[in-house]
């Protein structure tokens, strides 16, 4: 005899991420930021909103214990996501000078960021 099982797979995801944000250490940024694009993805702005805070907080203090191309692209990336673009612009300038110091290869992030300021994103 056939029988269905339903899961709420959106709501057992948020409840995890939610865990794992909890649990991240002070300078992962990476984790909020994964969920609050989950959280975006499912309509769950507050929850999104909450986790961009919490990964601009853990970015800068990766920032400030050592700034990385890495670590400033995400901070634009996550200013851009929070809709702070004038904020994010600044912070991209930063990424780049500092990649180029680093010897990073800041090419495509340059491009996205010429094409966001020149309104073709």
């Amino acid at each position: 005899m056939p029988f269905t099982i339903q899961v709420d797979v959106v709501a057992t995801t948020l409840a995890k991420a939610k865990k794992a944000v909890a649990e991240a250490k002070p300078d992962d940024y990476r984790t909020p930021l994964s969920a609050a694009g989950f959280a975006r993805q499912s309509k769950d702005m507050a929850d999104a909103s909450a986790w961009l805070d919490a990964a601009l907080k853990a970015v800068d203090v990766s920032i400030a214990t050592k700034p990385t191309f890495q670590n400033l692209s995400a901070k634009t990336n996550i200013l851009l996501n929070a809709g702070k673009k004038d904020e994010a612009f600044a912070t991209a300038d930063k990424a780049i000078a500092q990649g180029k110091a680093d010897k990073a290869d800041t090419a495509a992030f340059e491009k996205r960021i010429a094409d966001l300021k020149a309104g073709k994103m």
